[in-house]
């Protein structure tokens, strides 16, 4: 929608990225999807689970802090996941980094220490053409995390050249590596188990 607003009718668009209680908090004027943070307040891109920072690259919760005598907020963590840029890690200001929005907390599994969520998923496949369905599964053989995404693609499809996409695609947006990929028929994918499927068991 942006691309067509910007090609088709010469308009300049600004995204912005907000919540009702901290107000605006990153935006975004060049396109893609990075979106740069407002120096107003403090924000965070934090593990949801311990609250400590994450490191760039990394996905986390987008915790807020204002400092308004009327209604002071400290650290409001927001249920938004996003993943941190940070040209200069240590030294940049806030106004330096930047955040990409990947999804809710609550719908991000967890894998081998990273959290990933089903759009960063959807956003890497879709970089990859000729697939028609896939769908991510977490397993835990004995002690470790593995993570396998499920392919259907057409009988035509160049399947070394896909996977091999794939695994790159997938690393870059996700932070995680594929341990597996399985190719199964398109009726084998089960939409409503969702683009994740966490098959861990915990005892």
């Amino acid at each position: 929608m942006r691309q067509v607003f910007v090609e088709r009718y010469g308009l300049r668009v600004t995204n912005a990225y907000g919540t009702a209680e901290l107000g605006f908090l990153a935006y975004n004027t060049e396109g893609g999807l990075a979106m740069r943070l407002l120096e107003t307040g403090i924000v965070q891109v934090v593990n949801p689970e311990t609250g400590q920072s994450v490191a760039p690259g990394e996905t986390g919760e987008v915790v807020g802090t204002t400092f308004d005598e009327t209604y002071p907020l400290i650290r409001l963590g927001t249920g938004d996941l996003a993943m941190l840029i940070d040209p200069a890690p240590g030294q940049s200001r806030q106004g330096d980094r930047s955040i990409i929005l990947v999804g809710r907390v609550g719908d991000a599994v967890k894998v081998r220490g990273m959290f990933v969520h089903p759009n960063q998923l959807r956003f890497a496949v879709g970089q990859v053409p000729g697939v028609t369905r896939f769908q991510g599964v977490v397993t835990r053989p004995e002690y470790r995390d593995e993570f396998t995404l499920r392919v259907a693609a057409g009988e035509e499809a160049d399947r070394p050249a896909l996977e091999q996409a794939l695994r790159q695609a997938v690393q870059a947006a996700c932070r995680v590596r594929l341990d597996h990929i399985e190719w199964v028929a398109a009726d084998a994918i089960d939409d409503k188990a969702g683009l994740i499927v966490d098959r861990r068991t915990w005892t």
